[in-house]
């Protein structure tokens, strides 16, 4: 058992003080750590990727977000979405049922962290042939819609699945594809 507080030494009392801060700031952090969210492209006010009245909640996707294109979008957008500036985004999302056009603005990078690229849908990447524009990914796969590369570098440095076949068409641009 221990001695009442007034017994304690003030060494012991700090020790613990700064034990307990340091968990409860410890938990504080690891609660309010950031999530990958789908940011979803509703299209609403231009063709402008960065403008955030573009994306449902209206915050353009960032660093640690994968932008999500889908069914709903095909059916609600009026503006199809145009890389202006360079991005880095956790992935990219063309998922079934979206049917739209995605333009990369020429030498403008498009950099994807481990959410990868995904295009299940009848949909369209079109990068441009600009030759300074590069597209860097950790994980490529298409099994539907058309992809067409951007006229610099398409590096890939992680699992690529491309479905040969009826309704997928893959194409280089004048580009080079790099496995790294």
């Amino acid at each position: 058992m221990l001695p009442p507080l007034a017994l304690r030494s003030p060494s012991l009392i700090l020790q613990r003080a700064a034990l307990f801060s340091a968990i409860l700031l410890g938990s504080f952090f690891i609660a309010t750590r950031a999530q990958a969210a789908a940011i979803v492209w509703d299209g609403s006010a231009s063709t402008d990727w960065a403008t955030g009245t573009n994306w449902v909640g209206d915050a353009a996707p960032g660093a640690g977000d994968v932008a999500t294109f889908n069914a709903a979008t095909s059916e609600g957008a009026t503006n199809d979405p145009v890389i202006g500036a360079s991005i880095s985004v956790q992935g990219i999302n063309m998922a079934t049922g979206y049917t739209q056009t995605i333009t990369q603005g020429s030498g403008f990078d498009v950099t994807l962290g481990s959410g990868g690229f995904t295009q299940s849908a009848a949909s369209t990447w079109a990068g441009n042939a600009g030759a300074t524009t590069d597209f860097t990914t950790t994980s490529f796969t298409i099994t539907a819609g058309t992809f067409t590369a951007p006229g610099g570098n398409l590096d890939i440095s992680g699992a690529v699945a491309v479905t040969a076949g009826a309704g997928v068409t893959f194409t280089h641009n004048s580009g080079t594809v790099r496995l790294v």
